[in-house]
């Protein structure tokens, strides 16, 4: 099996299949109910000039580390990758010149449609870095990102504030993929440029994409009163002309050398918009726009 030319691997249960790269990465590159089109976005030729070299991002799902800096978030994945049969998946994993070293276990459930991804980033250095992992999983365009807001007080007055917004100098305010609302910020996948990435601290602990009868939902652990990157955000979302990203962070933290961070991601598909954590009337704003 091959992505695109480069050698991949194949995960799969009675629900959906997974395709994984086995030489470079960590690098998910398809994943899909069995039998249909791939959710994930297929960018094999998608590069950019690094002091390290050409990264390329191939698309699908990644481990990167945060805060971003071009040198270390961006250090090329091409190889020296080693894989390893876990029960019931695999464990993809890379030592990175810069004293790193990534893993991504992939766990597939047996009975339901689900995935458990372990993102574990640890220090090889021999002095104290400060660094926070970074899931970021590339999605096709055409789709509705679904990123849940928090909801009530937070304090029993109601004078305190109960959300922040982080948006980088190409987002505008006024793109009209964004629909902002009290209950969830929607943002329809259109090719369109400049691109628009928004980052905030999402209590509920998931986000969800909605496409081609398909939505797929990643949740995550939410850790309260932990230091997020990029100003307290543990979920972002990037939107340019080839693909959509879902992307989630845990805390920034201090390693010392051989110690390590974790970042764990659940993947669901479901088969419909009728689910227990949409509202119908969340239900009709999604389908409006398809």
């Amino acid at each position: 099996m091959d992505f695109n030319g480069l050698p991949t691997s194949q995960l799969q249960n009675e629900f959906f299949r997974l395709d994984y790269l086995t030489k470079s990465g960590p690098r998910i590159v398809r994943f899909s109910l069995l039998n249909e089109a791939n959710l994930l976005a297929e960018l094999p030729d998608l590069k950019v000039e690094t002091p390290s070299g050409p990264y390329s991002f191939y698309g699908g799902h990644r481990l990167w580390r945060a805060p971003e800096t071009l040198i270390e978030s961006y250090e090329p994945e091409d190889d020296n990758l080693v894989t390893s049969i876990i029960p019931n998946g695999v464990q993809l994993e890379i030592e990175l010149k810069q004293g790193i070293k990534k893993q991504i276990s992939i766990e597939l459930a047996q009975d339901k449609p689900q995935l458990t991804l372990t993102h574990v980033i640890t220090n090889l250095n021999k002095k104290v870095i400060t660094i926070a992992p970074w899931a970021l999983t590339m999605l096709k365009m055409e789709g509705v990102a679904i990123l849940p807001q928090p909801s009530g007080n937070t304090d029993s007055d109601g004078f305190l504030h109960n959300r922040n917004y982080s948006l980088w100098p190409y987002s505008r305010i006024t793109d009209k993929r964004v629909i902002w609302g009290d209950d969830v910020i929607l943002i329809k996948a259109k090719p369109e440029l400049p691109p628009f990435k928004i980052g905030y601290f999402n209590s509920h602990g998931w986000m969800a994409y909605w496409i081609n009868g398909c939505l797929f939902k990643k949740s995550f652990q939410v850790s309260g009163g932990s230091n997020y990157p990029d100003g307290n955000c543990n979920s972002e979302s990037y939107c340019g002309n080839r693909f959509i990203e879902l992307e989630s962070l845990g805390p920034l933290k201090q390693l010392s050398t051989g110690e390590s961070t974790t970042l764990v991601e659940s993947w669901e598909i479901f088969t419909q918009l009728d689910v227990p954590f949409l509202s119908s009337g969340v239900q009709k704003k999604i389908l409006n726009l398809i």
